[in-house]
């Protein structure tokens, strides 16, 4: 028998999570010695306890509030990690971020250690160039990428986004731990070739509102005006900047606005997806350089910017905002597929500059 092995199997922000307890017991048969380390998301949602992990059999377990040094030190002291799932948001903070906790994640792909990464995520987030440029710059660092598959998603739809089955990725982490050939290696090239066209415009009367960056109340209900004026319907989300002022928006805009997953009654965690579903546009009137800058680096951490890559609707902002930009971010936003809108009246007449 091989001399078994030290791995940490990192664990973020995806339903996937739930499959977390099955993937130990696959990696264990494969003679790993698996310890975790839990983000907030997947025990925040109960997708997976730390009650649960320590009656799994594992060397140790840490969670989103153990120190940065205590999880570096596991994560340097390790001879793999597995990131599963690897959420969006979390690919991007692999890709831009440099605190000691990812920078001892990312260092694991460095010879003779090892780092494997499996996504799990909704179709239209994987599609996403953000998301396929991050996968693809940690890929040329030297991790392997475990997938996704394509199957049947918690979202219901099917497509590529599912995270491969634990026995799969535990056979692929031991093959690329040996340098060997396996199955499991393969499905990131066929995963990354799928190509789709641009969200379509839908001309039904309603759009998502995403409010963030740079505005007053003044400006908002200057916004809600135009939008009753224009004989749309909305829905509005705030960035996690704006829930502070949550009450006094919902006011100026007559409805209650979402600030949060698990708000909106039927959609169970989804907003992301089935609010962007529902509207014909999804607008950011107030876009700022900040939220460009996150949305270009594919960030996904909160429900306000999980909106840009989740959208199966156009994604726009005033043609003014987006001259304030530096030109390379615009252009940066446009070649992602973000739109220019000047005027409410132009999603009704479908005159959106795609």
């Amino acid at each position: 028998m091989k001399p078994s092995r030290s791995l940490v199997l990192v664990v973020t922000g995806s339903i996937a999570a739930v499959k977390t307890l099955p993937l130990i017991g696959a990696l264990r048969s494969k003679n790993f010695d698996v310890s975790v380390i839990l983000t907030r998301a997947p025990e925040t949602f109960g997708w997976v306890t730390c009650d649960t992990l320590r009656d799994a059999s594992v060397e140790s377990v840490l969670t989103n509030v153990s120190a940065e040094e205590e999880k570096s030190r596991l994560l340097n002291g390790a001879n793999a990690v597995l990131v599963a799932p690897a959420s969006a948001d979390f690919l991007s903070r692999m890709t831009y971020e440099r605190s000691p906790f990812i920078q001892a994640i990312v260092n694991a792909s460095a010879s003779p250690r090892h780092l494997m990464v499996a996504p799990a995520m909704n179709t239209k987030m994987w599609e996403h160039p953000a998301v396929q440029r991050n996968v693809s710059a940690l890929n040329r660092l030297g991790a392997v990428i475990l997938g996704p598959v394509s199957g049947a998603l918690a979202c219901g739809v099917q497509g590529f986004g599912r995270m491969a089955d634990p026995e799969l990725l535990a056979c692929g982490s031991a093959a690329a731990c040996d340098g060997q050939p396996h199955e499991t290696l393969a499905f990131y090239d066929l995963a990354r070739r799928v190509k789709t066209a641009r969200p379509a415009f839908k001309k039904n009367g309603h759009i998502l509102i995403a409010l963030g960056g740079r505005g007053d109340e003044d400006d908002v209900r200057r916004l809600a005006s135009s939008v009753q004026r224009s004989g749309l319907t909305a829905d509005y989300v705030l960035a996690p900047s704006w829930k502070p002022r949550a009450a006094r928006i919902a006011s100026i805009v007559g409805q209650d606005v979402v600030t949060d997953y698990g708000q909106v009654d039927g959609l169970d965690g989804l907003e992301h997806i089935r609010l962007p579903e529902r509207a014909g546009c999804v607008f950011f009137p107030f876009l700022d350089q900040e939220t460009a800058q996150n949305a270009v680096h594919g960030q996904a951490g909160s429900l306000f910017l999980a909106l840009i890559l989740a959208s199966k609707a156009p994604v726009a902002a005033p043609s003014s905002r987006f001259a304030a930009l530096p030109s390379s971010l615009a252009q940066s936003l446009h070649e992602d597929g973000w739109v220019c809108l000047d005027d409410f009246h132009d999603i009704l007449a479908s005159r959106i500059d795609l």
